[in-house]
């Protein structure tokens, strides 16, 4: 919910600042007007730099947490996959011993 009031938020930053970049043009702005227009321009672009900034550090904070979660079920999976292997193995080496009774049985029969 954060991201997405800090997203509608940078999206109005954006809008002000295209606002301000049109009006800027206007050959009827005093010297004051357009001073006071370049500050506020300037304000937004540090804040629009600020808030892009906070943005990124959370999306990298979320994909690192993800990137560890994936570590650890990776982990996980390799254990289970460990644990299955060794069983097949076991299995295996019980249905050769089934198959070498079985011959033995026969040749007695």
């Amino acid at each position: 919910m954060e991201t997405l009031d800090k997203d509608s938020t940078l999206e109005e930053i954006r809008k002000a600042q295209a606002d301000i970049a049109g009006e800027m043009d206007n050959p009827k702005l005093t010297r004051d007007e357009q001073r006071d227009l370049e500050r506020t321009s300037l304000y937004l672009r540090n804040l629009e730099r600020s808030l892009v900034d906070s943005i990124a550090d959370k999306l990298i904070a979320e994909l690192k947490s993800g990137t560890t979660s994936l570590k650890d079920l990776i982990a996980e999976m390799k254990k289970t996959t460990e644990h299955l292997f060794r069983v097949t193995e076991i299995l295996d080496h019980v249905v050769k011993i089934t198959g070498q009774l079985i011959d033995i049985l026969a040749m007695v029969k």
